[in-house]
């Protein structure tokens, strides 16, 4: 089926409607539970399971919505949705993740043999209501919202299709959806964590100078249980030596306190603290503001100072290692980030320094919203909050996830 597309609007700056897939629900949720087999049409396809997948993760539930249940990417079954009108209301987006997320959506559509209405609101929130609105009237039989930061979920239920299933991908669910997508942050942040540290116990015992977290406040529950998870999984393998919370202002370099008051504990506590590496956050959405933080506190550090470095996403980490580079500091530092977007592949796999991701798999995304969509429009059950599944993806393993043969030995 074709996609089809609404061509200009009467508000500037806006982009134009896009025919799409998406199953659109306003009908409020109740509380379906997966399936023991995977359902009619589509067939069970798992993420690869490795030693580098990450452990079963124990989500944190939003208010009144259940928490999210792992839920494997799935193949569509071709033309498993001929006939349907599936509704698409996703930005136009200039980064990656969201443009990967959104054309692996198209594509299962396609996949699917359903006609896809697509409208673009930018970063638009009254448009975004146009597009609920028009989407209403197009007769779908279910729809998408992808990212729906512009307004609270209610809003666009009020305005969109009414009797149809609906799921939101990486956005907070409204009185209308029927399900969410979204990655698992607090265990892809783990795995990141948890990397980081294998590497510095076994490379230098878990003795090293400085650690660099760079967090994205524009992404802020996403960012938070990330830099959590990275906390976690890097205190399995050095406990002592990352004591201090990931919260302090942006770009500032803190130490821990000594952890007693006692007089008589004071000397060895403060040598203790001593021992502990110093930790600098770098909160901000602003690259230049990433380059320059990293580099100050790269500055900081002694020329053969051993400097870890976090990123909750792919932008900053690349960011990052650019300044690194002009520090000309490549040796002494080691890198891991969450995302393994199109910028961080070629990292991977030539620059050792980078020592991997936890992948997201953006680019995979249709493969679990389109064939559940599929599912609800037939009547039968879903997860309400569907987590993808984060694996750990490094020089040995990328290539195995894609193609990265043209990338140059040294990125």
């Amino acid at each position: 089926m074709g996609t089809t597309r609404w061509a200009g609007h009467r508000l500037p700056g806006v982009l134009a409607m896009v025919v799409s897939v998406l199953v659109t629900g306003c009908t409020t949720p109740t509380g379906p539970t997966p399936s023991s087999s995977a359902p009619t049409g589509v067939t069970s396809t798992p993420v690869t399971s490795t030693s580098q997948t990450a452990p079963s993760p124990s989500a944190t539930s939003t208010t009144g919505w259940p928490a999210g249940v792992v839920t494997p990417f799935r193949t569509t079954e071709a033309g498993s949705a001929t006939g349907k009108r599936i509704g698409l209301i996703s930005p136009d987006a200039t980064d990656p993740f969201s443009r990967a997320v959104t054309d692996s959506i198209i594509a299962e559509t396609t996949t699917a043999g359903a006609a896809l209405i697509r409208c673009d609101p930018g970063a638009d929130g009254e448009f975004a209501l146009e597009c609920a609105q028009r989407l209403s009237n197009q007769q779908v039989d279910g729809w998408i919202v992808q990212r729906s930061g512009w307004m609270p979920g209610n809003s666009l239920c009020g305005a969109g299709p009414r009797t149809v299933p609906m799921i939101v991908v990486d956005g907070p669910p409204g009185p209308c959806t029927t399900a969410t997508v979204t990655a698992d942050d607090s265990a892809a942040g783990r795995l990141a964590g948890s990397h980081l540290g294998e590497y510095s116990i076994h490379d230098h015992d878990c003795r090293f100078d400085s650690f660099i977290l760079i967090t994205d406040p524009t992404e802020s529950a996403a960012s938070t249980a990330r830099a959590e998870g990275i906390r976690e999984g890097f205190r399995q393998s050095c406990p002592d030596r990352l004591e201090m919370p990931f919260t302090t202002a942006p770009g500032t370099t803190v130490a821990p306190p000594p952890t007693t008051t006692d007089p008589s504990q004071q000397s060895a506590s403060s040598s203790a603290a001593a021992e502990r590496a110093r930790v600098t956050v770098v909160d901000t959405a602003d690259q230049k503001a990433v380059y320059d933080a990293v580099q100050r506190a790269i500055g900081a550090q002694p020329d053969s100072g051993r400097i870890l470095i976090a990123a909750v996403s792919d932008g900053p980490a690349f960011t990052a290692m650019t300044a690194v580079r002009s520090a000309g500091r490549l040796e002494d530092v080691r890198l891991v980030a969450v995302g393994a977007d199109q910028r961080s592949r070629c990292e991977i796999a030539g620059n050792p320094r980078w020592l991997g991701d936890a992948a997201l798999f953006p680019d995979r995304y249709g493969e679990l919203v389109v064939p559940s969509l599929i599912d609800a429009m037939a009547g039968r059950s879903i997860p309400q909050a569907m987590l993808t599944t984060p694996q750990f993806v490094d020089v040995s393993t990328v290539s195995g996830s894609y193609d990265v043969s043209s990338c140059p030995e040294n990125p």
